[in-house]
């Protein structure tokens, strides 16, 4: 999903419990893309709950690392890596 120049720059976001960034938003992205491209035009004759929990756990996921993330953009003074915490924090928001 992103180009070298872009995963450079989330390979310098603060780290999160080894969490490998990069991968992490390719693999939420493809989720959330897959969902979409598979919702039942009418729900009524499918169940909802198993068809919406995914996306639904994919995009907590996502607040809760752009909120992290936007952490580390109020706390950190160092501009590089607060740029790089900003753009996580904003990539995970347009996930949502």
């Amino acid at each position: 999903m992103f180009d070298p120049v872009t995963v450079d720059l989330i390979a310098r976001a603060p780290p999160l419990e080894s969490l490998d960034l990069d991968s992490y938003l390719n693999g939420h992205q493809g989720l959330l893309r897959d969902s979409r491209r598979t919702r039942p035009e009418c729900a009524a004759s499918v169940d909802v709950d198993s068809e919406t929990e995914p996306p639904r756990r994919a995009n907590d996921a996502m607040r809760r690392l752009a909120a992290a993330q936007e952490a580390f953009v109020a706390e950190r003074s160092d501009a590089q890596t607060r740029a790089a915490a900003a753009f996580v924090a904003g990539a995970a928001h347009q996930l949502v």
